[in-house]
């Protein structure tokens, strides 16, 4: 079941005994949950490809196919299902069975060689790395042990600290929650106020030897002659003061050394350490047991694999069929007492095997099952020691004594009656003195006053001056501040209108350049044309007149004209041949020229614009540093106003506590004068004898409840070695009976 806020007494004694504030043990779990908000683990589901069939002597399958840190993951768990998903129990006796395997991954801290143990350790969140059986359906899971180990583990290391460090819990901090210095717990805090007590009994002891030497060199009885004189005001001053300092003496004092206040409050603190030390105890007895909620999981994993084995796994057949042409096939089918839920050693059924919300009922028993180990070996513990301190610490056990004043401390009543007469006489003369006095006290206090006054006067003018002088500092360096800020803004404007120029004549300058290339490239395209032009031109009189050579040889020579023919042909043949030839080669040399101007006109471009963007660029670092200094300007105004009014409030906080101290100084005057008059006035009313029954009375009391308590403590520690017996014995026997198993 779930704790309420007044179950939680672990928690709240580890506040009270440490000052460590611990979680709330049900916000423990609210971030430690795998897939489908399953509790302390991820669970995965799978249908195997075939069934396979085991032997119920088989224990070695069981060994290598089910339980602990097997497949590859911490805990696999193998059944047979028939039916729809939501059939269970018996009811499918006979039909025909699939094979699956729950495949489970514990989150947090374990070693799942064995069973988990426990051992401090500073939780946090955690997220889940990719494996091949969760790749498919896992996104990274992401889990919080953080405020479990806060309250498993941090509670136990802060009463580690509270027993252990000197000055307590002073400083102490574990994973994110520390001690803060209003709630820190120091046991020797108790030593100290205790030895307080010890060293004021002393005094008195001390002063009272010196008083009683004094009233023995005066003498223990009053003297006849000094009676009514100022002798004998002396020797009852001497004998009052003896007297009293006797009683305090008596009432303080416990042996030479120590005093009954401190020895009572000696006792307070060690019953507060033996609680503490106790509760400590049981903590590290807990935590190495039960102090991991994952080791109450893989002890209930492993309880459901036993009903798994033994209602399940070996509670099926099989049946083998022949097909045609001699082929046979074999089926598994359920028997009648096939069961395919996963039930516990108490025979609590969670559901079927085959739900996810099954194991989600299983990982929340786990953590219910953490929870009840809890109370059991820390919540009742942790109520016992509250109680204990409680009642040690009440008034009617917690007594720190009674300092008596016995009666006659003042004038005695003899000596009243000696000097009843000259007091008369003086009373007058008395009443006259305290008014001279109250007068000149009263001028005193007017002249103290108006001093006082002057003093604030001129500290008030003083402080005028200092915050008219810093105010004008100030405006001065704001002023200045501004000036320098406005110079530099200027100087900012000015170079950013330097670089536009500069940028704007860069642009001119590559348009130019630009314009004036792209002239003389088509200056030189008409030349280039122009002379092709001409040379073909040329190419043609050549031709022509070539032509008109041949035809006059040809007239000349009509003769050798066929002789020659095949001759004169393969010379026209070359001719022409050449001519195509050289027209190629031109056509060539201007293509290659064309595309080296093109070339020349693109790397052109290129400069320019990476001229462009090199000067954006030093524009846009211009504007960043501008903008930098001028923040950092801003800032350092901002601190300089900070510092003036941390200084200014300073100065307003001494002038209040130097005003509050000559109040309360004129106050204790007052209040010094009027005790003074009453305690020369004041009478003893109780006597001797009555002080001494009540005191005794009061050792009585002391004495019988310091054995009450101490028969406390004993059946205290008998109670805790028995449980300690117990404990020892259940983890021998569970070790006896993990052995058995494992053979």
């Amino acid at each position: 079941m779930p704790f309420s806020k007044e179950s939680d007494r672990w928690q709240q004694a580890i506040y009270y005994f440490t000052g460590y504030e611990a979680p709330k043990i049900d916000t423990l779990f609210e971030e430690w949950f795998g897939n489908d908000e399953i509790p302390l683990m991820k669970v995965q589901l799978t249908k195997q490809k075939s069934v396979t069939y085991v032997d119920v002597d088989d224990l070695q399958w069981r060994v290598d196919n089910a339980g602990r840190n097997i497949n590859n993951t911490d805990f696999v768990i193998p059944f047979y299902k028939t039916g729809d998903e939501e059939e269970s129990g018996e009811e499918a006796s006979g039909d025909e069975v699939t094979y699956y395997k729950a495949r489970f991954t514990l989150l947090g801290n374990h070693n799942m060689e064995d069973r988990p143990t426990g051992g401090v350790y500073e939780g946090g969140k955690n997220k889940a790395r990719y494996d091949n059986d969760f790749k498919k359906s896992d996104n990274g899971t992401e889990w919080d042990t953080g405020p479990h180990t806060q309250y498993a583990y941090g509670t136990g290391r802060a009463l580690e600290a509270l027993l252990d460090n000197d000055g307590g819990t002073t400083g102490f901090e574990w994973n994110g929650i520390s001690v803060p210095p209003e709630r820190v717990v120091d046991l020797a805090s108790f030593d100290r106020a205790a030895g307080a007590f010890d060293r004021v009994a002393r005094f008195y002891v001390n002063r009272q030897a010196e008083l009683e030497e004094w009233h023995k060199r005066v003498g223990m009885q009053e003297n006849e002659a000094w009676k009514g004189t100022a002798a004998g005001v002396f020797w009852h001053l001497i004998h009052m003061l003896n007297k009293r300092y006797e009683d305090y003496a008596d009432d303080l004092r416990n042996g030479a050394l120590f005093s009954v206040p401190g020895d009572a409050i000696r006792i307070a603190g060690d019953v507060f350490k033996n609680a503490a030390r106790g509760l400590q105890q049981d903590w590290a007895t807990w935590e190495a047991k039960d102090g991991n909620p994952l080791s109450f999981l893989s002890d209930l994993l492993s309880k459901i694999t036993d009903h798994v084995w033994d209602h399940n796994i070996t509670k099926i057949t099989y049946k083998v069929h022949t097909r045609a042409r001699g082929e046979t096939e074999t089926t598994y089918h359920a028997t009648g007492k096939f069961r395919q839920d996963a039930v516990d050693e108490k025979g609590h059924n969670y559901g079927p095997l085959n739900s996810l919300e099954t194991w989600k009922a299983v990982g929340q028993a786990a953590i219910e099952r953490w929870k009840k180990s809890v109370e059991e070996n820390l919540v009742d513990n942790a109520d016992f020691a509250l109680r204990t301190v409680h009642d040690a610490w009440s008034p009617s056990v917690f007594d720190l004594g009674t300092i008596k004043t016995s009666s006659g401390d003042s004038l005695s009543k003899e000596y009243e009656e000696d000097v009843a007469d000259k007091e008369k006489k003086e009373a007058e003369q008395k009443e006259k003195d305290q008014e001279k006095k109250e007068k000149e006290w009263e001028e005193k206090q007017e002249k103290y006053q108006k001093e006082q006054e002057e003093k604030e006067e001129k500290y008030r003018k003083e402080q005028e001056e200092k915050e008219e002088k810093y105010r004008k500092e100030q405006e001065e360096k704001e002023k200045e501040a501004k000036e320098e800020a406005a110079r530099k803004e200027k100087e900012w404007e000015e170079k950013q209108a330097e670089a536009e120029a500069e940028q704007e004549r860069k642009e001119k300058e590559a348009e130019a350049k630009q314009d004036k290339y792209m002239q003389e490239q088509e200056a030189k395209q008409e030349q280039k044309e122009k002379e092709q032009e001409q040379k073909e031109k040329e190419a043609e009189a050549k031709a022509a007149a070539k032509e008109k050579e041949q035809e006059q040889k040809q007239a000349e020579q009509e003769a050798k004209q066929e002789q020659k023919e095949k001759e004169q042909e393969q010379k026209q043949a070359e001719a022409e041949k050449e001519a195509e030839q050289k027209q190629a080669e031109q056509e060539a040399k201007q293509e290659q020229k064309e595309k080296e101007a093109e070339q020349e006109q693109q790397q052109a471009k290129k400069e320019a614009e990476a001229d462009q963007k090199e000067q954006e660029a030093k524009q846009e670092q211009q504007e960043q540093e501008q903008e930098q200094k001028q923040a950092e300007a801003e800032k350092e105004q901002e601190q300089k106003e900070k510092e003036a009014e941390a200084k200014q409030e300073e100065q307003q906080k001494k002038q209040e506590e130097y005003q509050q101290q000559q109040q309360q100084f004129q106050i204790s005057q007052v209040t010094q004068q009027k005790a003074e008059q009453e305690r020369a006035k004041k009478e003893q009313e109780q006597k001797e004898a009555e002080q001494e029954q009540k005191q005794a009375e009061a050792e009585k009391e002391a004495e019988q409840k310091q054995a009450e308590q101490e028969a406390k403590q004993e059946q205290k520690e008998a109670e805790q070695e028995q449980k300690q017996a117990e404990a020892e014995k259940e983890a021998e026997q569970k070790q006896a009976e993990q052995e058995a198993k494992q053979e």
